[in-house]
C-alpha cells in the first residue's frame, strides 16, 4: 500500500482480491486496527504469498490467522530473546563495573579523569554531576 489513508473496509477488501482468506470481517479489521497493516502484512506476508504470480496473490487458503499466527511466533520469540538480551548485559555491565572498581575504586568508576577521549570525558562528568546530586537528596 502507498501512503494514503485506506480505510478498514477497504483493507479487508483488497486482501480478499489478493486470495487472503478473512472469515470474520470484524475479526480482520480488529488485528488491523491494532496491529496496523503493515506490521502484521507486510511484514508477515511473504512466506504465504504464491510465487507463480507476478503481483501479489497469496496461496490458496492462507488466512489472516496464519499470518497473525506467524506475527505473534516473532513476536514472543523477541520477547523471549530480549530478556536473555538483558540478562546477559546485566552480567557484562557487572564485570566491567567490578573490573574498572578494581582498577579505580568503588564509587570512582564514574569520575572522568579515568576515561580516554574528550567526548567520553564530558559524558561521564555530566553522569558525575547527575550522581552527586543524585547522592546529595538521598543523604538530605
Amino acid at each position: 500500500m502507498d501512503n494514503t489513508f485506506v480505510p478498514l473496509n477497504t483493507q479487508i477488501r483488497i486482501l480478499r482480491n489478493k486470495g487472503l482468506i478473512i472469515k470474520n470481517k470484524t475479526e480482520g479489521k480488529k488485528l488491523l486496527r491494532e496491529i496496523g497493516y503493515d506490521k502484521l502484512i507486510g511484514n508477515y506476508k511473504r512466506p504465504f504469498l504464491d510465487r507463480r504470480y507476478s503481483y501479489e496473490k497469496f496461496v490458496e487458503n492462507t488466512s489472516i490467522d496464519e499470518i497473525y499466527s506467524l506475527y505473534e511466533f516473532d513476536r514472543k520469540l523477541r520477547s523471549l530473546t530480549l530478556e536473555y538480551i538483558l540478562i546477559i548485559e546485566d552480567k557484562v555491565k557487572s564485570i566491567i563495573n567490578y573490573q574498572f572498581s578494581k582498577m579505580y575504586g568503588r564509587y570512582n568508576s564514574l569520575l572522568p579523569q579515568n576515561f580516554d577521549g574528550e567526548k567520553n570525558k564530558f559524558e561521564f562528568y555530566q553522569i558525575h554531576k547527575l550522581n552527586n546530586r543524585f547522592c546529595d537528596t538521598q543523604n538530605s
